[in-house]
């Protein structure tokens, strides 16, 4: 870390206590929130890392370790709590008695030689409820109306987050730019917001893993923040890390000699001779760097050193691959276990080894994110496919729509301006755990999705018809969906469909063999009440659940994550800062701006 805390005007130096929870900053500038576990003799600590890997950091700093904002939102007295529950009890007792008692219907005789015992018509006559229905929205279209011809330097979905001024020492600037991931608008609308803000640091909606894949995916040359230095008799070669190397206890490793064989190059030869403890050396290929480790391994191999081919894809971390590239190695050698040897691969124009060499390094591992298991992977793609969220991505890129467009955007104009680019997101990990939990019927969450379903009509008047705080986020919406191109638009409803279709057959499987069982069972009724109403029961009870652990979480995440890079700036003067994220987090993210403070 550059700087040092005590430099922040009005904060004391303080030595973090075991067991408690701190925020500390990587070399990337990422800041992450950890666990003190043990106190090092020198002075420094040990701590977890909150990241969804279990990463362990072996020397923090306590100049490095900063207390932890508001995570809970201020204390609210009984009146703020019950008035909000009364509201929406009073408008579901409008919209109860609106629709079936007296108060907007009335009974009619039944007109002469009809069968109808009963008809009703409405009190105040059709005329006169079109002309209501037409106020309602035309005053919602004047709102709009009057928000998108105000004048702005921004484009639309950008919002401020209002900071008090001098409030860390010199002002701050805060902006929000809302995107819709699919639309190719989003991408001009980021690179527009940072040429007219020109932030100090920019912020993106995501993890260092995901931003990581979508620029190897996208061609980018990978970031070397994964490298390891390699001692080859005396020379120093780079090599980058794989990801069960964080596995292996950290330390001085080797000297191991290394073992290179002309007649099996790429190290698929399962039945070769026993290489003693020795390092072996293979060529990249196309066979999956796991796959060879464990060959490796089983050969009683203590690392694996793989040569790079320069025409293969750059790689920035040796990976095990996701649930398809698993399959892949459990077909090729018959086991998915993440390896208990260190590879690394070796850039080919400085790779200069020869069988005999003799090679050590001082393993460090402190960024490399461990993997994820098989079982895991597995579970994971089940959830993001149940869920229809994995489905709907990858309808979309099947058609040629890029996904994230926004990010890797904000990611080309931090390099530009050479400025900082820090994720704020929340892990794949960290997400499906917090999913989970939502998932599961404690009583507090039962009651937590009942407000949920008592305050749809309160949001729908606040926030979608007159949205008088915040981002317009239906406007916004429109605008995203105005700038569609045709690919996108037939890649959008196309996903659309197939979602609805795999979701409605998902959630229709255990009424049908409810049914079924019923059925035989000579309870007709029962099975037949049950495959009706237990998709509509399901359904009522997950869409809460997914909203508090897909959108609502993460906007706490990433409320406090900006936070900490605003808290964390030295420099004086102004400061201005950029988050990219989704336009359905942003008022999330201001609601409890607004509430705590930054």
């Amino acid at each position: 870390m550059d700087e040092s805390i005590d430099e922040l005007e009005g904060l004391k130096e303080f030595t973090p206590q075991l067991g408690q929870r701190y925020e500390s900053k990587d070399a990337k500038g990422n800041w992450w929130e950890i666990t003190i576990t043990s106190e090092n003799p020198n002075g420094t600590f040990c701590a977890d890392v909150d990241d969804g890997f279990g990463t362990k950091w072996s020397k923090v700093h306590k100049s490095n370790c900063i207390v932890l904002p508001e995570k809970e939102d201020p204390p609210q007295t009984w009146r703020k709590i019950i008035s909000p529950i009364l509201i929406d009890i009073l408008i579901w007792t409008f919209i109860y008695f609106a629709a079936f008692t007296d108060l907007l219907f009335k009974d009619k005789e039944p007109a002469e030689g009809s069968d109808h015992v009963y008809e009703s018509e409405f009190i105040l006559g059709n005329t006169t409820w079109t002309v209501i229905w037409v106020s309602i929205l035309a005053a919602s279209l004047l709102l709009r109306v009057r928000h998108c011809i105000a004048r702005r330097n921004v484009p639309f979905g950008v919002m401020p987050m209002k900071t008090e001024p001098h409030h860390f020492g010199h002002d701050v600037d805060v902006y929000l730019c809302g995107t819709m991931h699919v639309s190719p608008g989003s991408i001009k609308d980021t690179h527009d917001t940072i040429q007219a803000v020109n932030p100090d640091v920019i912020m993106i909606e995501l993890d260092t893993e995901r931003l990581r894949d979508m620029k190897q995916a996208n061609g980018s040359e990978p970031e070397e923040m994964y490298t390891q230095e390699l001692q080859v008799n005396d020379e120093v070669l780079s090599g980058v890390q794989a990801e069960w190397n964080a596995l292996i206890p950290r330390g001085d490793i080797g000297p191991w000699t290394l073992k290179y064989e002309e007649d099996n190059p790429f190290g698929l030869d399962k039945k070769g001779p026993s290489l003693n403890k020795e390092a072996y050396v293979c060529k990249r290929g196309e066979t999956s760097f796991h796959a060879k480790t464990v060959v490796a391994e089983k050969r009683g191999a203590s690392a694996v050193i793989v040569i790079d081919d320069q025409e293969q894809p750059l790689v920035g971390l040796i990976g095990t691959g996701g649930l398809i590239e698993s399959f892949k190695t459990l077909w090729q050698v018959g086991t998915v276990r993440h390896p208990t040897i260190p590879t690394f691969l070796v850039k080919d124009e400085n790779a200069k080894i020869n069988s005999g060499d003799l090679i050590s390094a001082n393993l460090k591992y402190d960024r490399v994110p461990p993997p994820y298991s098989f079982w895991k992977k597995l579970c994971r793609t089940c959830v993001i496919t149940c869920s229809g969220i994995g489905v709907l991505y990858g309808v979309i890129r099947w058609v040629g729509v890029k996904v994230g467009g926004e990010f890797l955007a904000a990611d080309e104009e931090a390099r530009k301006l050479d400025k900082p680019l820090v994720c704020i997101d929340i892990s794949i990990g960290t997400l499906g755990a917090k999913l989970k939990e939502e998932l599961l019927p404690y009583p507090r969450h039962i009651l937590k999705n009942i407000l949920w379903w008592m305050s749809i009509p309160r949001m729908l008047l606040t926030r979608i018809l007159f949205p008088l705080q915040g981002l317009d986020l239906p406007a916004q919406m429109i605008w995203a969906f105005c700038r569609f191109q045709i690919r996108t638009w037939i890649g959008f409803v196309l996903a659309g469909i197939v979602t609805t279709l795999l979701l409605s057959f998902i959630i229709s499987i255990p009424g049908y063999f409810v049914d079924k069982a019923a059925s035989a069972g000579g309870h007709e009724d029962v099975g037949r009440n049950f495959d009706k109403f237990f998709p509509l029961m399901l359904e009522i009870y997950i869409f809460p659940a997914i909203y508090w652990g897909l959108l609502d979480h993460r906007d706490e995440k990433m409320y406090r994550q900006i936070c900490s890079q605003v808290r964390r700036s030295y420099p004086r003067g102004k400061r201005t800062y950029v988050a990219v994220v989704g336009a359905a987090h942003i008022n999330g993210i201001l609601a409890r701006a607004k509430k705590r403070g930054m």
